[in-house]
């Protein structure tokens, strides 16, 4: 995922005036609020207080632009890179039928 370009101004404006301390915290918070409407989402599941496709979606969203912060703060490579080695071992898992359904 990308942040579309026309949003790029404002990207770049968080990235360069926000404290490294308020990123760290609010990633923290994103990550929470997803962490909790999924756990929400497991517990809840068929119920009528079971959290919408839509909530966890905007949970997913908020994280995204925090993990972009981060991303820049500590360099877009270094990131792909750990996502490229990353999913080159869950691609090694698969093809030497380790994967069993879950990783």
């Amino acid at each position: 995922m990308q942040i579309d370009q026309k949003h790029k101004a404002t990207l770049d404006k968080m990235i360069a005036s926000n404290d490294p301390i308020y990123n760290f915290n609010k990633t923290i918070e994103e990550a929470t609020e997803l962490t909790e409407v999924l756990i929400k989402r497991i517990v809840k599941e068929g119920g009528p207080k079971s959290p919408s496709d839509d909530s966890i979606i905007e949970e997913i969203g908020d994280l995204y632009i925090r993990l972009e912060i981060l991303s820049a703060k500590f360099g877009h490579t270094k990131v792909q890179d750990r996502i490229n080695y990353k999913m080159s071992k869950y691609e090694s898992y698969i093809k030497d039928n380790k994967y069993i359904g879950k990783i």
